[in-house]
């Protein structure tokens, strides 16, 4: 005699597995740093994607040039807030982010808030550079979902090496500085390498910055080191002509 009740229970259990698969594989990203597992939230009846703390840059040398991150084959977790990069003491906190106390020296990495909508067309971009005197302040400090959510565009939020690791320089004889910036570069790098992997638009890339992060968007734009990275630039509260 079957036992009605047993095959019920298994046949709910292997849909329960084949959802999961297909779900677990929804939110898996692969790109040239490796696959990284995110999570999703519903923001205004929008799926949005959420990655963390994935890689752009190898651990970088001490006042040396930053390094793409080389492929890792294992799947990595991507479902938690990264450290942001060593810096000055104090900190930097915005509404309810407090990361005072995570901090490490292998810091290049990126968040992602990518918007599920029902066009397959490629979405437009927007990177964000936290501000912070570009002594202070972390990636993870801002929650790009609402404005993935309403603007469906994917936000991208950057971790950049900061204070005396980012742009120390003694001369440009000796050190040449402004290993910051390079970071920044290296990451609209990634970022254009790996738009077609998580259906973004590299053609159509804005690039935003806050404070001391809006006069390095504008530097940046002006530099031909990051030609045919940066389409459209957004500077809240600063610019290169500040006094500081």
């Amino acid at each position: 005699m079957v036992n009605t009740s047993m095959s019920i229970e298994r046949s709910i259990l292997f849909c329960f597995l084949i959802f999961s698969r297909i779900f677990a594989n929804e939110l898996q990203l692969n790109t040239t740093s490796g696959r990284f597992n995110g999570k999703e939230v519903i923001l205004n009846n929008i799926r949005v994607r959420q990655y963390y703390g994935i890689p752009y840059g190898e651990k970088p040398g001490r006042f040396e040039m930053p390094i793409l991150r080389k492929y890792n084959s294992s799947i990595n977790d991507a479902t938690q807030r990264p450290a942001g990069c060593l810096q000055a003491a104090g900190g930097l906190s915005y509404g309810p982010f407090e990361l005072s106390d995570m901090y490490e020296e292998d810091c290049l990495t990126l968040n992602m808030f990518i918007p599920k909508t029902r066009s397959s067309a490629p979405k437009a971009i927007m990177v964000f550079c936290h501000g912070g005197s570009n002594q202070v302040g972390s990636a993870s400090l801002f929650d790009g979902s609402a404005v993935a959510a309403i603007g469906d565009v994917i936000v991208i939020t950057i971790n950049y090496r900061l204070n005396i690791l980012g742009f120390l320089t003694p001369g440009p004889e000796i050190m040449p500085g402004n290993y910051g910036l390079h970071d920044q570069i290296l990451a609209l790098q990634w970022i254009s390498m790996n738009a077609k992997s998580f259906n973004g638009d590299a053609k159509r890339l804005t690039y935003i910055g806050h404070s001391a992060g809006a006069a390095n968007a504008v530097l940046l734009a002006m530099s031909k080191r990051s030609d045919g990275l940066i389409t459209r630039v957004i500077a809240q509260s600063g610019c290169p002509l500040n006094q500081w």
